[in-house]
């Protein structure tokens, strides 16, 4: 007969080769069924890039194991993750009641005991008003999934104070499957991918940093989870330079207020819905500068837009003597007292662009566009961030460059000295 027990969790790292699926295994003896069996448990250490990393998350997840094993865990009855789902800690119920707090704007105030799904709520509404329409209605959708999947994990009764990354992976993962279930029954062969999975766990990390302002969390659990890589669909890729030349000479004669956008989205680097609710009144003319207030931006932020001395001087022939209060692309892309919608913007792209000159490259790519072309006139990679209101140091610029990786080993290329 076999004795109950089992050996100490071991992580086989292979020497710190992140090209290998590091693993945590042990032994565990079930005296009910007189066996011995290996256990081999992964809980995401993969999915970091670093051995440093991966030695951090092995170490918690050996952790768990071993809670989790004294808790009752039977790895012959099912895997460690099936079990966390099912096995959550009871929430003790308090003794005294205390006056709950509210924020400003009487939200409650969520505390370590708060229950997931409640606290992401609650933090959804913490943030709401930091966020403009279109950045929460991408923000309601997330809650609207991650909801379902908290319950679906069997996480639905998990305070904040015991939220770890495995849970915040498992919710992310669960909310890949309910996605996909979605797509699978509309049967137009749509996907999860990387990129669903990225902007998911965006969503879910901007809550989390609004519970962490409020002392609810110590820490957010989504810093560590790496994102995924990328797939490039190719829908704001830079125009070549035949598509480039065929537009610079086709599109002033079929709509030439259409092209000046174009033209100025590519030198301010400004995004088309920003240009579309630009004011004279929101230029300094002295500085040669566009004070773009949060009202216009993507994100409720004030930034400064740098404008060459070229645009300037065609911003002041624009104007002329019209009001500052003008709107410098209304109505029809001409100067004016109204504004455009950004769905008539886009109507004219697809029937000017696309179908008439037969072009399949989308206006937001000549951001991008811009910007590779000012790092080829010597303008620095900070220089292109500080232009788009880019934190230093943030990888959104990235994006949006797509020949940096060329640049640079040109670079070293050119600069590389002999021994």
């Amino acid at each position: 007969m076999l004795k109950q027990g089992y050996t100490d969790p071991q992580l086989h790292r292979y020497s710190g080769d992140t090209d290998q699926e590091w693993y945590v295994d042990f032994y565990h003896t079930c005296i009910q069924r007189n066996k011995r069996k290996r256990v081999q448990v992964r809980l995401g250490i993969n999915f970091f890039k670093t051995a440093k990393e991966r030695d951090r998350e092995a170490r918690a997840v050996i952790k768990i194991i071993r809670d989790s094993l004294e808790a009752g865990w039977d790895p012959h009855d099912c895997k460690l993750d099936v079990w966390l789902q099912t096995h959550q800690p009871k929430i003790p119920e308090p003794i005294v009641t205390v006056q709950e707090l509210k924020t400003p704007d009487g939200i409650p105030v969520p505390t370590p005991a708060t229950l997931l799904p409640e606290a992401l709520e609650l933090a959804y509404k913490i943030r709401q008003k930091e966020l403009k329409k279109k950045s929460c209605q991408n923000y309601e959708t997330g809650l609207r999934y991650a909801i379902p999947a908290i319950k679906a994990a069997g996480m639905d009764k998990l305070p904040l104070e015991k939220v770890k990354r495995v849970h915040i992976r498992m919710v992310l993962e669960q909310i890949g499957k309910i996605r996909q279930a979605e797509y699978d029954k509309q049967g137009k062969g749509k996907i999860w991918t990387p990129n669903a999975f990225n902007r998911y766990k965006s969503y879910i990390s901007a809550y989390f940093d609004a519970l962490e302002e409020w002392e609810a969390v110590e820490f957010n659990p989504c810093d560590k989870i790496a994102d995924k890589d990328p797939i490039d669909f190719g829908t704001h890729r830079h125009a070549t330079d035949e598509e480039l030349r065929i537009l610079k000479q086709e599109l002033p004669k079929l709509h030439p207020e259409l092209y000046n956008l174009v033209r100025f989205e590519h030198v301010t680097g400004m995004r088309p819905n920003e240009i579309l609710q630009y004011k004279y009144s929101m230029t300094d003319w002295l500085n040669s500068e566009i004070k773009l207030s949060y009202m216009e931006g993507k994100t409720r932020i004030y930034r400064v837009v740098p404008v060459p001395a070229f645009m300037l001087e065609w911003i002041k022939a624009r104007k002329g003597m019209q009001p500052d209060n003008y709107y410098v692309f209304g109505k029809g892309l001409k100067s004016g007292p109204k504004s455009l919608t950004a769905n008539s913007l886009s109507r004219r792209w697809s029937s000017y662009v696309k179908e008439k000159l037969g072009l399949n490259i989308s206006l937001y790519s000549f951001k991008g566009l811009g910007g590779d072309a000012k790092r080829d006139a010597g303008v620095s990679y900070g220089g292109v961030q500080a232009g788009y209101g880019h934190a230093l140091g943030s990888s959104s610029t990235k994006a949006y460059l797509r020949k940096e990786g060329e640049r640079l080993r040109q670079e070293i290329k050119d600069s590389i000295v002999d021994l």
